[in-house]
């Protein structure tokens, strides 16, 4: 019964995504580079496992793991989602600051059942299939574009 309330939730939360207007789609967040590789043969195998999530805030990787990398503007947020015809990895990348903050010190906390919660004024978020806000945030959690490296095997970039 569980786990039907739990894929109810997440199919009525894709078609709220799917059918949502530009306006949710809106951002606080100032545009900064992204451009950030992971790999999920060895640094990034958690992802391999649903509802995993990594994170990589700008604090700790200004100039990305590798040279030539971007982490936005308050870093990015990692998650392994459900998987869908138009998202065959399930793989999800958001920025990681909070919409209602606007403060690359203000980072939201991702859980294994996809919500991502800022710590400063209780904005939620869910991670499943768009970063929908859950409560008190007007817009959705700002997201990145993940393409799959030609030729690398289980590699991907996160880029805007």
């Amino acid at each position: 019964m569980k786990n039907l309330l739990k894929i109810c939730f997440r199919v009525i939360l894709f078609l709220i995504f799917f059918s949502s207007c530009d306006e949710d789609l809106k951002t606080n967040i100032p545009y900064a580079p992204v451009n950030f590789l992971i790999n999920l043969e060895y640094a990034d195998n958690v992802l391999n496992n649903p509802y995993h999530f990594e994170t990589f805030s700008y604090s700790k990787y200004p100039n990305g793991r590798n040279d030539g990398e971007h982490v936005g503007y308050g870093g990015i947020l990692i998650y392994h989602g459900m998987e869908t015809d138009s998202n065959p990895n399930g793989l999800y990348a958001y920025d990681l600051s909070c919409q209602v903050e606007a403060d690359r010190n203000v980072l939201v906390v991702a859980d294994e059942e996809g919500t991502a919660t800022c710590p400063k004024c209780g904005a939620k978020y869910s991670v499943h299939t768009g970063g929908a806000p859950l409560n008190t945030a007007k817009f959705w959690l700002h997201p990145y574009r993940i393409v799959s490296v030609s030729g690398a095997g289980n590699r991907y970039k996160i880029i805007n």
